[in-house]
């Protein structure tokens, strides 16, 4: 295989063979012949320069592929040695974006850099795609509280389920009414809840036309849960409080635990939960309620539970922004059995803002169930407002005058589940 020094060589002895001023040789014993010659016997000397032009462009187009440089500094266009047998030095052609041949200049395509448009659209590029991770860190952080609230209020969910076996909280003989209430629940459907008992001091959940709601007796079974006990029961205390330091970064400090002069962890107490308890529908039937009589609740054993877990309830029962409300008789539901949800409306806006995700509690005269709203909006033109529930199938009809909808602030979760009631021993006391 010829080197590259050895091809130059010969590219510079065709050359030299078919230049003008000699005309074309014969060739010497024991060399090749040059092309010129073996195309065309004779030569014509008119065409020495074209062929001579072409194998310089030939030649200057090898140099460049090869990166020739000039052996001596002294000389602008710098001479390569073509090998031990060249007779003459033909100098390398210099390295240009550019090269002349039949009169017309041709670019080459050699780039020795990036030019300033380049890099600017580079960094165009670039810059867009930081601005959208940084996008990414504010609702990342959104995402992240939404799933350590739904984590807490899982945990608060079980936890309260616990609570009503341990606590003994359907024994008939721990419900306390309201003053104004009668001793026990005239109908199938109550809720036993002690600290919005003590804090609205409302008789029925939503106010007129809502739930009647109770409360308990203390542990020791003498009189009514005051605040604080209801406090210590019915809010969830895990969700303890953390001291975060003003700087992390220099001394390496960690978030500590806040505790109280006894040295007691403190917690942040935004969850709370209250009870919804339903009669099993075999034993509403066995053991109806009536208003004059109300002692069948002592023979029932088995109920429907709903624990409710709100975040940050808000016990207010008035102002532009109540607590809880409830919209009576002007709720129609959907025609027909929902399967898995079903779709309301009402006149007018909500007086309270529901958004997606939160809860809400329909109820007529045959049914009383909660549901997440996955979906809200209000008609302007109408003057309607529209919701899309999810949850247990619903019967209740959708001509049923007697449907209302019953909405507490800040309601994250509900955990239903049936529970037995002990008949022996202290679960009878």
């Amino acid at each position: 295989m010829k080197t590259s020094r050895s091809l130059a060589g010969e590219l510079v002895r065709r050359a030299s063979d078919c230049s003008p001023r000699r005309g074309c040789r014969s060739p010497s014993p024991g060399r090749r012949p040059g092309l010129r010659e073996r195309e065309n016997s004779t030569f014509d000397r008119s065409n020495g320069p074209t062929i001579r032009r072409g194998l310089r462009e030939r030649l200057a187009r090898w140099a460049v592929s090869f990166r020739c440089r000039p052996h001596s500094q002294g000389d602008t266009l710098g001479w390569a040695n073509q090998g031990p047998s060249a007779k003459k030095r033909l100098p390398c052609a210099p390295i240009t974006n550019s090269t002349q041949r039949g009169g017309q200049v041709r670019r080459l395509n050699i780039r020795r850099g990036i030019s300033i448009l380049e890099v600017l659209v580079s960094l165009f590029v670039l810059s867009v795609g930081v601005l959208g991770v940084a996008a990414l860190i504010p609702l990342g952080k959104l995402a992240m509280l939404e799933v350590e609230k739904s984590d807490r209020t899982g945990a608060c969910g079980r936890s309260s389920l616990r609570q009503i076996q341990i606590r003994c909280m359907l024994d008939p003989h721990k419900w306390v009414p309201s003053p104004s209430s009668s001793p026990l629940p005239s109908s199938n459907v109550f809720v036993i809840d002690p600290l919005g008992w003590c804090k609205l001091t409302m008789p029925t959940l939503g106010g007129t036309n809502g739930i009647q709601r109770f409360s308990l007796r203390n542990s020791a079974g003498e009189q009514i849960m005051t605040e604080a006990e209801a406090e210590s029961v019915f809010r969830w205390q895990d969700d303890l409080s953390f001291a975060v330091p003003s700087n992390t970064s220099t001394n390496g400090e960690r978030p500590t635990a806040v505790k109280d002069s006894g040295g007691n962890r403190q917690f942040d107490g935004n969850f709370s939960w209250f009870l919804m308890v339903a009669a099993s529908p075999g034993e509403a039937s066995a053991f109806p309620i009536s208003t004059s009589d109300q002692s069948n609740w002592y023979l029932r054993r088995q109920f429907s539970v709903s624990a409710v877990v709100c975040y940050k309830r808000l016990f207010t029962d008035s102002g532009a922004k109540p607590g809880e409300t409830v919209i009576a008789n002007k709720v129609k539901c959907d025609s027909g059995v929902g399967y898995g949800g079903l779709g309301i409306e009402f006149p007018g806006q909500s007086p309270i803002e529901v958004k997606r995700n939160e809860w809400v509690l329909l109820t007529t005269s045959k049914q009383t169930t909660w549901y997440r709203v996955v979906g809200v909006g209000y008609d302007n033109d109408n003057n309607i407002t529209r919701m899309s529930l999810v949850g247990p199938d619903w019967h209740g009809g959708g001509d049923d005058s007697s449907a209302s909808l019953v909405i507490v602030e800040g309601v994250t979760g509900v955990y239903t589940t049936t529970i037995q009631r002990d008949a022996d021993g202290i679960w009878a006391k």
